[in-house]
């Protein structure tokens, strides 16, 4: 059976590779040496020198594409996009702290929070609305009780017979069963 080799992208350095196809869906890149999933596979071939020259355009065809955005970066700060993308970027960190902070005051979770100031009276006011027991002397005695009622009787039990079974009351024959003696 032939070795297959196939095209794979590095998720890392994103720079294309050729590989040879394994069981296993896993590889590490040949340049920045991190072991990753094969992910999407760009082409197959029985020889890797078939597969070399796609390679390579397809490196240089990336090259030249992270090249033309770099270009266009600096010709941006150049211009001062880039403070009024600052700008932009402040005001949606600013709305999303309002968010956040809208939503914590909102929060079911703050009836679960504690105040110092009024925790002595709300304390008292808990204890008077609500079933609920906090101290542990008083839940162990309520707790025994119910226990305790909630037991299951035992009914009596019926004495059972005993059988009387001395070697001195049988004779045994070996042709006979074991009689009684007189």
């Amino acid at each position: 059976m032939p070795i297959e080799y196939q095209i794979i992208r590095c998720s890392s350095c994103l720079m294309f590779q050729v590989q040879q196809k394994k069981k296993a869906k896993r590889f590490s890149c040949k340049l920045c040496g991190k072991k990753q999933s094969t992910q999407r596979i760009y082409a197959q071939s029985f020889k890797a020198k078939d597969l070399r020259p796609l390679v390579q355009d397809y490196n240089m065809k990336e090259g030249s594409k992270r090249e033309s955005e770099e270009r266009k970066r600096q010709a941006r700060a150049r211009d001062g996009e880039e403070e009024e993308l600052g700008d932009l970027l402040g005001q949606r960190t600013d709305s999303i702290k309002e968010r956040v902070e809208e939503g914590l005051e909102n929060s079911v979770w703050n009836a679960f929070q504690y105040e110092d100031s009024d925790s002595a009276a709300s304390e008292a006011s808990e204890e008077d609305s609500s079933s609920v027991t906090l101290n542990f002397d008083a839940y162990a005695e309520l707790s025994g009780n119910k226990r305790r009622g909630n037991r299951r009787k035992r009914l009596p039990t019926k004495k059972k017979a005993k059988v009387n079974t001395n070697e001195s009351s049988y004779t045994r024959d070996s042709t006979t069963a074991p009689t009684p003696k007189p």
